[in-house]
């Protein structure tokens, strides 16, 4: 805009009272959007108290209100987090670092430049979150003294458990990152410091369990591992990112002995990185996923779940260049982006990480060497896209995902910066439509209020409506078992020591978490169940979108289908928040982890044993009560979440009070 129009559009913001929605600073990037939002919820408070209104109208116009405030409340706010997740040692740090500019120019060597901790795989032992600050910084949010405990227990139910000749096997579930750190240490506060293996040292001392916890617990001291917070404000910024980088490693690798054992770590930088953003962005480079000993190479762990559901990220899938999309990207999307379309289709990218000249050493499909990086990522793409297309009947969308690129050895963060940047404009505009549409429908109820052919068109949308509700008076629940969704298959095919860990944990570990599986497994029931009905009612909008006849009423038939989609995926969580409910009490306290755990080291008969144990106890008759008890929240959040909402409606032409 020009100066002046600039000053017209600051003139016009000031004289807006802000009353429902908090005021956006003038220079937000969705402030006229939401300057229509504050403007359409005072007319509506304002059409409310209208002495003649009707029912079915009022009920109309909250439903607009309601995606006002929703949207509204979404593009308020500018944080984002874009979370990097992919199996270990593919360089998703080594991207961040350059990303972010934690990088140190004066290092020579490339695989020493990134400030962060980096290396041949198995590097960061905890999640990190990079942020921006005034200052560069580092706070360490430490291990619990209880998530330490099951580590000692799971160690030294494996070393118990294992033969001298199966020294090769002698790993548990914990990631060798935290058992790395464990031994460091112990080995800073021992007297045998040339000791290979402190942990194996100790365990060959000690009788049983309770000792060998009690030595260890004794000899990490966490009461003097306080120091949390660690900042750094030298006059010179080069400085400040080499005590950031010595810092930053000792954490990482427990090197000293006022540190406590990670289990996340902020780094604050100075830099605006990605500066040419509005947004306000968060780094997350989520722990390395190992797929060893997984069902299909499938990692159903919660916090990457947790990464791919929240609208406000964007997960970034990293894989190599060679074999990509890779097996987990695979997997993943296969696993889960069936009932999370919406998530793949909007909050997904697949970024390739090409190390050194991995480009230049493809060849064309008639053998010949590529010349450049550029026809090296064009043909890479399609060849992804390829792969990508055997999941065509899962769904088209997931199909689309943005593919980029990045050698961070060799190209410069801008360019590939500004990309990621783009599927963030794109993601927030999927919520400026909605509003926009909510603007214009409140307005065109306003206006047409005694309009005779939009109150018939109403009349007409409504039928149709009350015909589908007639219809579909409750959810067909598939009879599909919450067990067999993910959790059979899963502990089926797991690595022993990944059924270890879960046993010794009452089925709550980290990368084979019983419960987790069982609530996504709730969330599939509740999508498969609710598919026909949903898409019924789209298929009718859809049809009387395209009547002419009902023009009136088409904005009225834009924001049933936009609040059907939410109020669907609201039912969804729900079913998958009760999966987990229904069964951890019962599955904690009542079922035979300690049977199972005995079980350990009888070859051929543990991990079969756990996994029909498990069967036998879910389809056990004292179970029934719980399998039914899903069933009927399931078919209850239906009705109260989704039908009711679309019932509301439907109510009759008569005053409201």
């Amino acid at each position: 805009m020009s100066p002046r129009q600039d000053a017209k559009a600051y003139h016009e913001f000031l004289k807006l009272r802000w009353i429902h929605l908090n005021s956006p600073s003038f220079w937000h990037p969705q402030r006229e959007e939401l300057c229509k939002a504050e403007t359409s919820l005072q007319k509506l408070e304002t059409f409310k108290s209208q002495s003649k209104v009707l029912k079915q109208q009022l009920n109309e116009a909250q439903l607009y209100g309601d995606t006002l405030l929703r949207e509204a409340k979404y593009l308020s706010d500018l944080n984002h987090s874009l979370a990097f997740v992919g199996k270990v040692g593919i360089g998703k740090t080594t991207a961040i670092c350059k990303l972010t500019g934690l990088v140190n120019p004066q290092e020579p060597k490339f695989n020493r430049k990134s400030v962060l901790s980096t290396g041949k795989g198995r590097t960061t032992a905890c999640e990190v979150h990079i942020r921006p600050r005034n200052k560069f910084g580092l706070v360490v949010h430490p291990c619990s003294e209880d998530e330490i405990n099951k580590v000692i227990e799971d160690f030294w139910a494996v070393w118990k458990n294992s033969t001298e000749e199966d020294a090769e096997n002698k790993r548990t579930d914990v990631s060798w990152e935290i058992e790395r750190a464990l031994r460091n240490m112990i080995k800073s506060v021992s007297e045998n410091k040339e000791s290979d293996d402190p942990l194996v040292d100790i365990v060959k001392q000690c009788e049983n369990l309770a000792t060998f916890r009690t030595e260890i617990f004794e000899r990490l001291k966490l009461s003097e591992r306080k120091q949390q917070e660690f900042w750094f404000d030298e006059t010179s910024e080069q400085t400040n990112r080499e005590n950031l980088q010595n810092k930053f490693r000792n954490i990482n690798y427990s090197l000293d002995n006022d540190l406590p054992l990670p289990q996340r770590i902020d780094v604050f930088v100075t830099d605006n990185f990605f500066q040419f953003s509005p947004y306000e962005l968060e780094l997350v480079d989520t722990r390395g996923v190992d797929v060893e000993g997984t069902a299909k190479g499938t990692v159903i762990r919660q916090d990457l779940i947790d990464y791919l559901d929240d609208p406000r990220t964007l997960t970034v899938l990293c894989c190599k260049f060679d074999d990509a999309p890779g097996d987990l990207i695979y997997s993943l999307i296969d696993k889960l982006s069936e009932t999370r379309e919406e998530a793949f289709k909007e909050r997904v990218i697949i970024l390739i990480l090409p190390h050194n000249d991995d480009a230049l050493e493809t060849t064309d499909n008639a053998g010949n060497e590529i010349e450049t990086e550029e026809e090296a990522y064009k043909q890479k793409h399609s060849e992804v896209q390829r792969k990508l297309r055997k999941l065509q009947q899962k769904s088209n969308e997931v199909l689309k995902m943005p593919i980029f690129f990045f050698n961070a050895s060799s190209e410069g963060p801008v360019q590939v910066a500004e990309l990621l940047n783009k599927p963030l404009e794109t993601l927030r505009l999927t919520h400026v439509k909605p509003l926009l549409e909510a603007v214009d429908a409140l307005d065109v109820l306003i206006k047409d209020i005694e309009e005779k052919n939009a109150r018939e068109a109403r009349k007409n949308v409504i039928a149709a409506l009350k015909i589908f509700l007639e219809q579909n008076p409750q959810l067909p629940l598939s009879a599909r078992k919450v067990e067999d969704e993910y959790l059979m298959e899963e502990m089926s095919k797991a690595h022993p020591k990944k059924v270890l860990a879960t046993v010794r944990r009452c089925g709550s570990s980290d990368s084979l978490n019983v419960y987790v599986l069982l609530s996504n497994g709730a969330r599939n029931i509740a999508w498969y169940s609710s598919n026909k009905p949903f898409f019924e009612l789209m298929g009718i909008t859809n049809n009387l979108l395209g009547n002419s006849d009902l023009k009136p009423a088409h904005n009225f038939l834009r924001q049933i289908k936009t609040n059907w989609s939410v109020w669907r995926e609201d039912f969804i969580k729900y079913a998958e928040q009760t999966g987990k409910q229904v069964f951890q009490f019962q599955l904690e306290y009542y079922f035979s982890w300690a049977e199972c755990a005995a079980m350990y080291g009888q070859k051929g008969k543990f991990r079969d044993g756990v996994t029909e144990k498990l069967e036998q106890w879910f389809n056990a008759p004292e179970q029934q009560h719980l399998h039914d008890l899903l069933k009927n929240r399931i078919e209850k959040a239906w009705q109260e979440k989704v039908l009711e909402q679309l019932s509301n409606l439907t109510d009759e032409d008569i005053e409201a009070e």
